[in-house]
């Protein structure tokens, strides 16, 4: 098997937590990512190969709508909702670690009429034999 292209059993960012009037709401869960499995006699792959965790959302704050998580684009950590909106509690980060859990969605100001971040999604697993060589482009690191 040969592959120059990319390939992704990706979790999805989770939804940051929708507006209200005077309501509240936590933002979503980032998506766990899903397994890839390699079993050829000979494997070479260039391109990124990615089975990382999505980033959880924002919390709301009225009348403001959390940010989204992001969805994974690398070998790095996807970054969880934050920033839309300040006493709302941050996504926390998906995971890129083998068997990783996603990070902890942080709580909301403790002063503020505002929700929590959801978590970020768990890392999947990459499945080849010892002798696949998949390049430095790998997350999280394939296992025999």
């Amino acid at each position: 098997i040969r592959s120059d292209g990319d390939i992704f059993a990706t979790g999805e960012g989770g939804g940051g937590g929708p507006q209200g009037a005077v309501t509240t709401t936590g933002g979503s869960g980032g998506g766990s990512g899903g397994m890839i499995g390699f079993d050829a006699p000979s494997i070479t792959a260039t391109g990124l190969v990615l089975a990382n965790g999505g980033g959880g959302g924002e919390g709301s704050a009225p009348p403001i709508t959390g940010a989204n998580g992001g969805d994974p684009s690398g070998t790095n950590p996807a970054p969880g909702g934050n920033g839309n909106v300040p006493p709302g509690g941050d996504g926390g980060n998906g995971s890129p670690a083998s068997g990783g859990a996603g990070n902890t969605g942080q709580n909301a100001t403790a002063t503020s009429n505002a929700s929590g971040g959801g978590g970020g999604g768990g890392a999947g697993i990459i499945k080849a034999p010892a002798s696949a060589s998949l390049g430095p482009n790998v997350s999280p690191p394939k296992t025999p």
